[in-house]
């Protein structure tokens, strides 16, 4: 069950590190690759693999045969490549290995039960097998964001192309395991090569980045993008061409496809790029480069909608599918529901609601990480990292006095690291340039290296005794009758299996809000949109018209949340009517056929049943 996943993110990985190196190694005629180890060079390659499968999305060409063409250049360069990379392993690697072995792989190995993530199952996961199965863009209006960009997202329509579920979350799990090596290798690059494995620790210690790295949100990826483009600022030496601002901004471009929020960023990186260079037409270039980058989301947006940011901004681009009513609600909810009240003394207790978990809707953050934002103030009197921190402190600025969203702050989570292990690692280092001399060095190398062992050997018998404890309590799941056994425990899948058994050509939803990704077939229902399973509960006056109402969309099966209020008045209402059929119900919810209705007109129905068709969804929402 593991086996094949596996190898399929080894050679897609490996692809991914070959089309990086390439383009490192030919970008401008003068790159070296052997110069980048592994981080730039996979992020890269990741971005070229996205930007090409979105064009054979586009053209309709997307398979297995072309998922294989577009790999074997990948591969052929990183086989090319590797024989100039193997020698470049030195012990700060190996305690990065002891690091991903005690932090990463025990979080990793909760692939392998299906996914818990409320956005996974609602719209990630389902817009990608919706992808897959087409083999072409197209846009499901039923989903909470029928439009969006979705570069990473693109990754897991490769998932579903060549396996499916858990390899899908296992490209998230990779983002944060580059993010970790990447902060390692700033490390070396910049003579700080214990802090950059003291900053990997920190990161993958974290709890959110724990819970979030074995399911298929997308804000991990997002993080990537964010860091990678940040890195060549904090490699800055003392000569302004050093500063590898075309990797930059095709990073921040990669970020500005991955969600909507990697615009923020732009102004951000312009304004930073703006202090290090002094000159305007590199940082229009810079930001000419990252916007043409990440604008192939946009233009589809727009050919589809008229939006480049739909279902944003609707007010000033025209509505479509969502309506104002429904934008100022997920406003709401976006701005104003999380978190504590958007003041500057709440903002200067921010430190003590992180500790006091104010903020645990996906896992909140170590003490190490809280100490990186206590000391970024501080660190604006260091000048090497002057600007990191003014760039740490400006993003937490906005993100408080806006979402309070955790995991919206992710990309930040690598710098922040940077700060807090630099700030506890430099004093110790200044002592102990102090106390070793010459005479000592070669018995602290022996010291170091017994320590680097044992560390290791604790590493691995840590992570082993984690997963034994998750395999035994059955929380994972070694063979495929265990994942259908740990489904079937799920009230959602239940129902949501028995609908698909039906072969219906849709069904509707009302609530179930997190199991579109167990359907088979088109499913509707949702708080936003064409298919509003609220206001066609409340507007419900009799069996009959909401029969009718639902026939008009094609639907043939209606699944009902019981533990909601308003969705249990309905059932109470289409219980033992002519026009519903109950052929199915758990303690959560009822599953009812939608019987024929004479004199309704079905030729709306026999045309959703002929295909999935953006053009016709959208009449059936006028």
């Amino acid at each position: 069950m593991l086996i094949k996943p596996l190898i399929w993110l080894m050679l897609i990985s490996m692809s991914s590190w070959g089309w990086g190196c390439y383009l490192l190694s030919h970008l401008n005629g003068r790159h070296e690759a052997s110069d980048h180890r592994f981080f730039f060079p996979y992020v890269l390659g990741t971005g070229c693999v996205i930007l090409l499968t979105f064009v054979l999305l586009l053209l309709g060409l997307m398979n297995v045969v072309a998922v294989f063409i577009m790999l074997l250049p990948g591969l052929y360069c990183a086989v090319k490549q590797w024989p100039n990379h193997r020698n470049t392993i030195n012990i700060y690697y190996v305690l990065l290995l002891a690091v991903i072995i005690s932090e990463f792989l025990p979080a990793f190995a909760y692939v392998l039960r299906p996914e818990v993530a409320a956005d996974s199952l609602s719209y990630h996961l389902p817009y990608a097998k919706f992808l897959a199965q087409n083999q072409s863009l197209a846009v499901n209006e039923f989903l909470r964001y029928p439009l969006n960009t979705l570069n990473f997202n693109l990754l897991y329509v490769i998932a579903y192309l060549v396996d499916g579920e858990i390899l899908a979350r296992m490209f998230h799990g990779m983002a944060a395991l580059a993010v970790a090596i990447g902060l390692v290798e700033w490390g070396v690059k910049t003579n700080r090569a214990l802090a950059g494995v003291f900053a990997s620790f920190i990161w993958l210690s974290t709890v959110i980045v724990t819970k979030l790295l074995s399911s298929a949100y997308i804000d991990l990826g997002l993080a990537m993008f964010v860091f990678a483009a940040a890195l060549p600022f904090l490699l800055i030496k003392k000569k302004q061409d050093d500063i590898d601002w075309q990797i930059s901004a095709i990073f921040l471009g990669l970020a500005v496809g991955t969600k909507y929020l990697g615009l923020m960023y732009v102004p951000l990186f312009a304004a930073w790029f703006w202090v290090i260079s002094k000159n305007p037409r590199y940082v229009a270039y810079y930001v000419l480069v990252s916007l043409l980058v990440g604008s192939p989301w946009y233009l589809y947006n727009v050919w589809v909608s008229g939006n480049p940011v739909h279902p944003f901004l609707q007010n000033l681009f025209g509505y479509w599918l969502w309506t104002a009513e429904d934008l100022r609600r997920q406003g709401d909810d976006l701005l104003i529901k999380h978190g504590v009240d958007r003041t500057w003394l709440e903002l200067i207790k921010l430190p003590y609601h992180f500790a006091e978990d104010k903020y645990i809707k996906h896992g909140g953050i170590s003490g190490l990480m809280i100490w990186g934002l206590v000391i970024s103030p501080l660190m604006l009197l260091v000048k090497t990292y002057r600007w990191l921190a003014c760039f740490v402190l400006i993003n937490v600025v906005l993100w408080f006095f806006t979402s309070q969203i955790l995991r919206y702050l992710l990309p930040v989570f690598p710098l922040i690291a940077i700060l807090a292990a630099v700030s506890i690692l430099q004093p110790l280092t200044w002592l102990a340039k102090k106390w070793i001399n010459t005479d000592k060095q070669k018995w602290f190398r022996i010291i170091n290296t017994c320590l680097v062992v044992l560390v290791l050997m604790w590493s691995l018998n840590h992570a082993h005794e984690k997963i034994k404890k998750r395999i035994v309590r059955g929380q994972l799941a070694l063979t495929e009758s265990q994942w259908l056994s740990m489904l079937e425990k799920k009230l959602d899948y239940q129902i949501f299996s028995e609908a698909n058994k039906h072969k219906p050509r849709a069904s509707f939803k009302f609530g179930f809000n997190y199991a579109n990704h167990y359907a088979d077939h088109i499913i509707m229902g949702d708080w936003f949109g064409v298919a509003n399973m609220a206001s066609i509960a409340r507007g419900a006056k009799s069996p009959e018209t909401v029969a009718k109402h639902l026939r008009s969309k094609g639907v043939d099966l209606v699944i009902i949340d019981l533990s909601n209020p308003l969705f249990n008045r309905l059932d109470a209402k289409i219980k033992g009517s002519e026009y519903f059929q109950l052929v199915f119900e758990n303690s959560k919810g009822r599953l009812y056929r939608l019987n024929y209705i004479a004199g309704i007109h079905n030729e709306k129905s026999a045309q959703f049943a002929a295909g999935f068709d953006r053009r016709f969804l959208y009449q059936l929402s006028e």
